[in-house]
């Protein structure tokens, strides 16, 4: 047998087995490409095929489930065709392919939202009923904050910045850093108490201060994590107005500094307790 000859068979031989290889390729790719399509039509009206039957529920449930299996499943057959089909160059079966996983990613998205889950509820809907024993305990529970605009027009830039938009207003150059006067200090939105001039302390550092609240039921403490530091914010409990933040390098026995804005505040001195509705307070400036 000559060179030439036996080299023609070989080559021949591989063309066969190309072409044997190539055949089995494609036979792989549409089985894999028809036993995808079919799983995911299968998987989805078998979940739905008892609706009248099931809950909304339970569809939602067999769904999710049976889009996971696909995903895992048929959903991997095509991504194993998908190197066979990028060497075949069938751009044709490869959209087809990738137009299938988008698919049944989409039904899988679809299936991780439950339609039964309730609305988030606000504020007003979760809180209680407030009956007039409520109010005589706390006169601020029925509360209603006023809107942005309304606020707008009610405070001054700063107040609005300070208890709005968690602004600090410049040291020293504020009305009640200097304050000796005896007294209380409410929210600049609400008017709930907040501090009293007995707890007032002069801490150096161009805020007012103070020891403790008045009203510990009006303050709410928020931790507030920065870069290189965490501080605690303190913000009125039904204004929700950015008051200041508390730390805890105060005066003994208590340790803490509430270092107020004076913008989110307003100072009722204790000659007008009455007059502007705070009169169980004279009991604490009583000689």
């Amino acid at each position: 047998m000559t060179l030439e000859l036996h080299t023609e068979i070989i080559r021949t031989k591989q063309i066969d087995e190309s072409k044997e290889r190539g055949t089995h390729d494609r036979k792989e790719v549409f089985l894999n490409i028809l036993i995808s399509i079919r799983t995911l039509a299968k998987t989805i009206m078998r979940s739905l095929a008892n609706q009248r039957n099931v809950s909304k529920n339970s569809i939602h449930m067999k769904l999710k489930l049976a889009s996971s299996d696909l995903i895992q499943g048929s959903s991997f057959r095509l991504i194993c065709s998908l190197d066979i089909l990028i060497r075949m160059k069938n751009n044709y079966l490869i959209h087809l392919s990738v137009g299938i996983l988008l698919l049944s990613v989409i039904v899988m998205n679809a299936c991780s939202k439950n339609p039964d889950r309730p609305a988030a509820k606000t504020a007003s809907d979760t809180a209680p009923a407030v009956s007039v024993k409520d109010v005589a305990n706390d006169p601020w529970r029925a509360y209603v904050k006023p809107s942005k605009e309304e606020l707008k027009k009610k405070l001054t830039p700063m107040q609005y910045k300070v208890t709005q938009e968690g602004g600090t207003e410049p040291p020293f150059r504020n009305e009640y850093a200097d304050n000796k006067r005896e007294g209380i200090y409410v929210d600049i939105v609400s008017g709930e108490p907040l501090f009293s001039s007995t707890d007032k302390f002069d801490s150096g550092t161009g805020w007012p201060s103070f020891t403790k609240p008045l009203e510990p039921g009006n303050i709410v403490e928020k931790e507030d994590r920065g870069v290189f530091t965490t501080k605690t914010e303190v913000r009125s409990k039904h204004a929700d107005s950015h008051l200041g933040d508390v730390f805890r390098d105060g005066p003994k026995p208590g340790g803490l500094r509430y270092c107020m804005d004076s913008a989110a505040l307003r100072f009722i001195p204790k000659e007008d307790f009455q007059k502007e509705g705070y009169g169980q307070y004279l009991k604490l400036f009583k000689k």
